[in-house]
């Protein structure tokens, strides 16, 4: 099932939905962790039409509280045939330092490669051709 058409309320109300799940899941990992890169890329499936929505972000902390000013700098649908293997070699080519955050599901999809906890929230996915990305997922609430 792909998003409504775009220019719908139905869309509208699913980008809505989509866009506070990627903001949620930054906060949540930003604000917990207190040291992640200026960019950042999240990878979520949204879980009506199982569509995976990539975006990029920018992170600032604020002072030393922890505090995090998030910002969507772009979004989109990645096409259906693309893994997220795909998705982490392309990140890892065009920014090899930027870490991925993802949901539950990504990550277990991930976790069918080369993928190694490091603690609680933190893995690495490994022998990638590109190097190795750092995925984060959210802390359970």
């Amino acid at each position: 099932m792909s998003l409504p058409e775009q220019g719908t309320p139905e869309r509208n109300s699913a980008e809505e939905k989509i866009y506070i799940r990627i903001m949620d899941i930054a906060s949540n990992v930003a604000v917990r962790r207190k040291n992640l890169p200026p960019a950042i890329h999240v990878l979520v499936r949204d879980e009506v039409t199982g569509e995976k929505v990539a975006a990029f972000l920018k992170v600032r902390y604020m002072g030393d509280s922890g505090m995090a000013y998030i910002t969507l700098t772009s979004a989109g649908v990645l096409p259906a045939e693309e893994t997220v293997e795909e998705a982490a070699d392309i990140l890892l080519k065009s920014m090899p330092e930027m870490p991925m955050l993802c949901d539950k599901e990504i990550a277990d999809e991930f976790s069918k490669s080369s993928l190694v906890w490091v603690e609680e929230d933190h893995y690495r996915l490994v022998g990638r051709p590109s190097g190795v990305l750092e995925i984060y997922t959210p802390y359970d609430v």
